[in-house]
């Protein structure tokens, strides 16, 4: 109730985004920016330098810093500072970032309107979707702890699905999972 009550009500903090960290802090993605809730009646506004638009996606680390993704890239807070990560300074496929995932290697995984990159803390690999990347552009994502990757996609098809185990790529269709099949009038 008294983050109801301490969450300033204006325009500039509606909320966008949301993500428990393992410490029991509350971040709360909004359009200008993060509030960082820790139970007491005073939440933290943290803003600093370009990359803070509206919060689209968080990524929590085991250690509790965090990655946060915007229409302008994803930013990374390891609790002090911040480094913000655009196309044209890293190898980001997408400016416009609206998820992150972290596989069970600690690979990160970025899903963007152009591609998803993906980092395993050493190289960047951008991937472009389309006819030579049968994943496509990935709108989501889940991951499974024995490695499977499912990504979902949609299109003027419908909703299809790639399922990424080791080398293997499987495309479920949606003619074949009956995810929104979209039909002319």
């Amino acid at each position: 109730e008294s983050l109801l009550i301490d969450l300033p009500n204006t325009l500039y903090a509606f909320p966008t985004a949301m993500v428990k960290t393992s410490d029991g802090r509350l971040l709360i993605g909004t359009q200008n920016g993060i509030w960082i809730y820790d139970g007491t009646p005073i939440i933290q506004e943290v803003k600093s330098g370009p990359g803070f638009r509206a919060t689209l996606d968080f990524a929590v680390e085991n250690d509790g810093s965090f990655r946060f993704s915007s229409d302008l890239g994803f930013s990374f807070y390891d609790g002090t500072s911040f480094e913000h990560y655009f196309p044209g300074n890293h190898t980001l496929k997408s400016e416009n970032v609206f998820k992150i995932l972290i596989d069970e290697s600690g690979r990160k995984w970025f899903l963007g309107n152009a591609g998803r990159t993906e980092f395993d803390n050493t190289l960047w690999a951008a991937r472009y979707g389309g006819l030579a990347d049968p994943i496509g552009l990935p709108l989501d994502a889940s991951f499974e702890p024995d490695g499977t990757k499912w990504f979902m996609n949609v299109s003027i098809n419908g909703v299809h699905l790639a399922r990424l185990q080791g080398d293997s790529i499987n495309i479920f269709p949606a003619s074949v999972t009956g995810l929104g099949v979209f039909t002319r009038i």
